[in-house]
């Protein structure tokens, strides 16, 4: 797997090491341990320039998941600047019940939302 530090300013990612592995999966699992003690997800000045970077990424080929947990009042969307639910493209609930982890699609752009995918561990 390819590895790399997350550093939060427009030197962050070297887009030659990204170019020569397009067409792979980036997941930030979870955002407030990605970002640790460089900033605030719930500011701006963090997630802003934090979107500009990942959307780069996306444009060399990249599939970008990143993994939030929901707000205190999981109606009102995930944890976080709401910078972050603006630039996505997809938004998924996750949960698990027994063997079985359900994505619910929350949000689509430009397209028709609430798909639900269902996947059993074995």
């Amino acid at each position: 797997a390819l590895k790399f530090k997350v550093r939060l300013d427009d030197n962050w990612p070297d887009s030659t090491i990204l170019d020569e592995n397009s067409g792979r999966v980036l997941i930030l699992d979870t955002l407030a341990y990605v970002i640790g003690d460089k900033g605030d997800e719930n500011a701006f000045s963090t997630i802003g320039p934090l979107v500009k970077q990942l959307r780069k990424i996306i444009d060399l080929g990249w599939t970008i998941f990143v993994l939030t947990h929901p707000g205190k009042d999981a109606s009102k969307g995930p944890r976080g600047h709401t910078a972050l639910p603006a630039a996505a493209d997809n938004i998924f609930h996750i949960t698990k019940k027994n063997d079985t982890i359900t994505m619910h699609q929350n949000f689509a752009r430009n397209r028709k939302t609430g798909q639900k995918l269902k996947f059993k561990i074995f």
